[in-house]
């Protein structure tokens, strides 16, 4: 009785409407080999491939479908069947749920490819954290962008940035929209380039570690683990504390390191006050 009640609950229109990013990955969280893919997705974003997948709704919006892509196929694909293990209503549909994943899947990595400028050397924003603050900032209007996401931003340059975003709003079919969306993405990089010059060169400061110590110091700030010796101490102060904030706040970014933040950034408190005390 309980399990006919769970489903008959799931069904409603209410329960539906309340799911969120943590419903598509319930079953994930928790477990280690899931842990990283369950984070990289927005509540909202999640909430539309719940609804896509396990309830044949509408396909999810390109940029949602941005951080699907970014999160990746093997990710997506665990969270499905782990998410389908976890009710008999989703195991009796299993064929039909397998066939909208990767019919979803399909469908975004189409919207993704149609969103890039033809023509141009343009780089993606790699950073996904970073990534997904511009999108909803510009697209959006919600949220701030981090300095060094700027950082980010000003470094592909302006004219890829116009391109990009040009790009998405046709891919998107967003041209309703396009005075609002244009005049928020001239407002992001105006910001962006009035704050950036204050941000050292992530490139400029990698070059002054060699890569050995380099090696140390990443290995005990994300990790835990092994010392930072002396003169790579040294080499760190040298350095100097606006390159080790940039670096170490660069690749926090990244999300196999989103969820261990707070324990990162104490470790690189730690290790900067160490590393001082000994020069």
């Amino acid at each position: 009785m309980a399990n006919f009640n769970y489903e008959w609950l799931v069904l409603t229109v209410l329960i539906v409407n309340a799911l969120s990013a943590t419903s598509y990955v319930e079953s994930a969280v928790g477990h280690s080999e899931f842990e990283t893919c369950a984070r990289q997705l927005d509540e909202w974003c999640g909430k539309e491939i719940l609804l896509r997948i396990f309830f044949n709704d509408a396909n999810p919006s390109g940029d949602c479908c941005m951080e699907l892509t970014a999160m990746g196929k093997a990710c997506h694909d665990k969270i499905v069947r782990a998410t389908l293990s976890s009710s008999p209503m989703y195991q009796k549909n299993s064929k039909a749920i397998l066939g909208r994943s990767q019919s979803t899947w399909n469908h975004c990595v189409s919207t993704v490819r149609s969103s890039s400028p033809h023509n141009t050397s343009c780089p993606p924003v790699s950073n996904l954290t970073c990534a997904k603050q511009i999108v909803s900032r510009i697209f959006r209007s919600q949220g701030e962008l981090r300095t060094d996401c700027c950082g980010v931003l000003v470094g592909i340059g302006k004219d890829c940035h116009d391109k990009l975003v040009g790009a998405y709003i046709a891919s998107a079919k967003l041209r309703s929209n396009k005075t609002a969306i244009l005049s928020g993405s001239t407002s992001v990089w105006n910001w962006c380039t009035y704050i950036a010059p204050s941000l050292p060169s992530v490139k400029a400061c990698a070059t002054k570690l060699d890569h050995d110590c380099a090696r140390e110091i990443r290995v005990g700030i994300f990790h835990g683990k092994g010392q930072v010796t002396k003169p790579c101490c040294a080499k760190l102060v040298r350095m100097g504390p606006k390159c080790h904030d940039r670096l170490v706040k660069t690749s926090l970014a990244k999300p196999q390191f989103v969820n261990s933040s707070n324990a990162t950034l104490d470790r690189s408190t730690k290790i900067w006050k160490k590393c001082v005390s000994y020069v």
